[in-house]
């Protein structure tokens, strides 16, 4: 991009209509659009084209630049996440990537973990394994394919300011409304719960941004067991909000 300055080209499109600084503005957010997409990998099958994901939310990208107001206090991040979140979900769903039989699986296994959960005491994947009659592998695999249920077929009961980011960096990210506070606070809670190698991989992968890769080299992890890892910390969170009803 030129050295002209963001503002400006914002300016220059709203303002008098230029058709280049509008691409200008694309070309300048496509990184953003390129970390919500990261967001989204840990959990999808190889089947799915990376690019084809970016892609379209490249496309909800160019629809927030074209709705947003310059009279408006939000920030154009804040404005355009849901558009371009919305639009990968939406590429996601018409790949209908869960059969029916997993998701049958899926149930059982969320089912078999309420059953064992006590006392706020989170069950292994060992005592969820024996009750299934399983494998602990088939369980991980299972709890990564819940979170990409979650993600892709659950609508988003948090609501359009919430996210791990947000919970994590709580600080720095105040939230003004009662509810979300509560529920950052839930959140909040159950992470405080986890082993500090846990704490530090949401740390990295959500808050510094780092890739499965990156962060099994800084805590002397495989990629795979840092994916289950993940998969696990969020399946767990999920289930904790909706045994609270704060989620579906």
């Amino acid at each position: 991009m030129s050295t002209v300055s963001i503002e400006e080209l914002w300016r220059r499109f709203k303002l008098e209509g230029d058709e280049k600084a509008r691409d200008e503005l694309i070309y300048y957010y496509i990184p953003f659009v390129e970390k919500i997409a990261h967001k989204f990998f840990i959990w999808l099958p190889s089947s799915v084209d990376r690019e084809d994901l970016i892609s379209n939310g490249v496309l909800g990208l160019i629809t927030a630049i074209d709705r947003f107001r310059l009279d408006t206090e939000a920030r154009f991040e804040s404005f355009a996440f849901w558009r371009i979140k919305g639009q990968m979900l939406d590429f996601l769903r018409s790949k209908d990537l869960l059969s029916k039989n997993q998701r049958i699986k899926i149930k059982k296994m969320e089912d078999a973990f309420g059953d064992l959960e006590k006392d706020g005491q989170v069950p292994t994947e060992e005592a969820i394994a024996e009750k299934l009659g399983c494998s602990i592998e088939e369980v991980l695999e299972l709890m990564k394919l819940s979170c990409l249920s979650q993600t892709i077929y659950l609508s988003d009961s948090l609501g359009e300011d919430f996210s791990i980011e947000d919970t994590l960096g709580d600080e720095r990210n105040p939230v003004d409304e009662i509810d979300k506070r509560l529920i950052y606070e839930q959140v909040l809670d159950r992470i405080k719960g986890f082993s500090e190698k846990e704490q530090q991989i949401l740390q990295l992968y959500f808050l510094e941004g780092f890739t499965l890769k990156e962060i099994g080299e800084i805590l002397s992890l495989s990629e795979s067991r840092v994916s289950q890892m993940l998969s696990r910390i969020l399946f767990v969170l999920r289930q904790d909000l909706k045994k609270k009803g704060i989620v579906v």
